[in-house]
């Protein structure tokens, strides 16, 4: 199955995005979600409810260039700030838990001020903020899983295959995050979006970094154990399970039958 490559997608652009895949799974595809729901949607107005200004889907491609272009600005921003991504990703894993706290608490005091229930609207405030980090908290949980594969690749295959194993998580990770902030920005029902994205976006990584190590494992034992059975089906005329006294008996006077010399004894014996 073929996929088509947007024309901006370059050798020169992949190293550029490359250089921030730390960045953006942790906080850059956040930003991304932002601008491109911003770009394509517009902005929420306060009265009606209604996103207005937005471009629409006529220029997706366009629209999505424009929201990495920002996510890029945005990044450069923090290492002029901090230094470094390993400081701003610890301050913004410090900072989750206040972030989505202080969103719960915001909203049930906004709800409670319309004189509404401030609970559920603490709830979903939070949740809220919490989903928006789905990226993050999803990309970590996928890290997670794909951690004793790595480890197995390098133990039985080397430094090499260890190597290779690394490069395919992180590009099936870098799929499933661009598609979870993607999924989100489009589909802004909570929770649902990203994982409608994240699952896509993880598609498509797969197709480009290809079979795991333990896929690729258990697709040779699964071969060594279909030629195993032909081989032995080759020369056990009984193979292919248990078989009554019966069926063993036909077998065997079917064997007596095609063969003449076999046949023949046969003869000469029940004469005796």
């Amino acid at each position: 199955m073929s996929i088509s490559i947007p024309s901006y997608v370059t050798w020169s652009n992949a190293k550029r995005f490359g250089k921030m895949l730390p960045y953006y799974w942790c906080d850059g595809s956040v930003v991304q979600q932002d601008a491109l729901q911003r770009i394509v949607r517009g902005v929420k107005d306060p009265v009606t409810g209604k996103y207005v200004g937005g471009a629409g889907y006529k220029n997706f491609g366009k629209s999505l260039r424009q929201s990495f272009v920002e996510t890029e600005s945005a990044y450069k921003g923090v290492l002029a700030r901090d230094g470094s991504f390993l400081k701003y990703a610890g301050k913004t894993l410090k900072n989750l838990p206040g972030e989505i706290w202080n969103a719960a608490k915001n909203g049930s005091a906004a709800a409670k001020a319309a004189g509404k229930s401030g609970i559920w609207a603490g709830f979903k405030s939070g949740g809220s903020a919490l989903m928006k980090r789905f990226p993050l908290v999803g990309s970590l949980l996928y890290l997670a899983t794909e951690v004793p594969g790595i480890a197995k690749a390098t133990l039985n295959g080397g430094m090499v295959d260890g190597a290779a194993e690394a490069l395919k998580v992180g590009i099936k990770v870098t799929g499933f995050t661009a598609g979870a902030a993607i999924g989100q920005a489009l589909i802004p029902i909570p929770l649902v979006g990203a994982i409608v994205g994240g699952l896509l976006g993880n598609w498509v990584g797969e197709l480009i970094a290809g079979k795991s190590y333990e896929e690729k494992q258990e697709a040779a034992k699964e071969l060594a154990q279909k030629a195993t059975g032909q081989n032995e089906g080759s020369t056990n005329p009984f193979n292919g399970g248990q078989m009554t006294q019966d069926e063993v008996m036909a077998q065997i006077q079917q064997i007596i039958d095609s063969n003449p010399e076999l046949r023949a004894k046969g003869n000469a014996n029940s004469e005796i």
